[in-house]
């Protein structure tokens, strides 16, 4: 028998129309979010900078650890500068060069041979992250040259050979008992090649304020306030190239810390003038004068972060 279903006609759907954002409403939340980004992005800049000083901080914590321990196998011997390698070329503390056999350039630069290099194992942390864009003035003459360290050395610590006339006189290491307060005597810091002010490269050295022009641990060092002129080995070097306009600093008790530039006054000079303006100084815990002379009494606390001495200030 057929079943017959009763079929009740469905009202028609009506399709609402939802509701939208107005122009209005959306130009409010595009400026809300430009406003949160101008406001942010900064912040984020801050946080990476400080991020790459932290980062600095440890490299150099680490590299003085592989100092101290270079240190106690050599009876307390700082490690030096440089030495010559057998064979041609040299063995710095942070790594070797050796000729290159297809030449030019004419040398090869290794960072993982340095001389404290079998304490540290890893060559990458011998360098400041922030410095990454720094050009080195080695990077034209020595394959891989643009990998130098951006540390500035204390030219009192760090010794190597050095020549009397054409005479090269054996090399004469510090000991780490003439360092009367290793807490307040710098290892190496941030630094630049600031001997032309408007080009700036990596620096292998920090001078003292009243600086030898030649080696200070030669016989023929000859003290001199340099920090004027265009170039030489005293001109200002130390590199505040963080957040703060702060450098990075190891010191010879194995601590590291912040520190900040001391700058001649403003119209001393040009050079002076123009490395302020990067964020070039020196380092010293007193305020340092246009002109430093050999009679000053406030020399010692000029010098007090390089000497060895720090009555003298050498």
């Amino acid at each position: 028998m057929p079943v017959f279903r009763l079929q009740v006609p469905r009202p028609p759907v009506r399709h609402q129309k939802l509701p939208g954002f107005t122009l209005i409403e959306l130009l409010v939340v595009i400026a809300i979010i430009a406003i949160l980004a101008a406001i942010l992005f900064p912040v984020f800049a801050q946080a990476r900078a400080k991020a790459r000083q932290t980062q600095n901080l440890s490299n150099l914590r680490q590299i003085g650890l592989g100092i101290l321990q270079y240190v106690q196998d050599y009876d307390e011997a700082m490690v030096p500068y440089l030495v010559p390698r057998v064979g041609g070329g040299t063995v710095w503390w942070h790594g070797e060069t050796t000729p290159n056999p297809s030449a030019p350039p004419a040398f090869v630069y290794r960072r993982e041979n340095g001389l404290i290099q079998p304490y540290m194992k890893n060559a990458d942390i011998q360098d400041d992250p922030s410095a990454s864009d720094l050009p080195s003035s080695f990077a034209a003459g020595w394959v891989n040259g643009n990998l130098v360290p951006a540390y500035g050395t204390n030219q009192v610590a760090f010794r190597q050979d050095y020549f009397v006339g054409t005479v090269r006189m054996p090399l004469l290491p510090l000991s780490l008992s003439e360092v009367q307060e290793p807490a307040s005597t710098m290892v190496m810091a941030d630094a630049v090649n600031a001997v032309s002010p408007g080009s700036l490269s990596r620096s292998f050295f920090l001078a003292a304020p009243w600086s030898p022009v030649r080696p200070p641990w030669s016989p023929s060092a000859v003290f001199a306030d340099n920090s004027g002129a265009p170039q030489g080995v005293s001109s200002p070097r130390l590199h505040a190239r963080h957040g703060g306009n702060v450098a990075c600093a190891l010191w010879f008790d194995g601590h590291v810390s912040s520190v900040r530039p001391q700058y001649r006054p403003v119209g001393s000079s040009a050079n002076n003038d123009l490395r302020r303006a990067k964020f070039i100084g020196e380092l010293s815990p007193v305020s340092l004068p246009a002109t430093i002379t050999e009679a000053d009494p406030q020399l010692p606390m000029y010098n007090y972060y390089f000497a060895l001495d720090k009555t003298t200030g050498i």
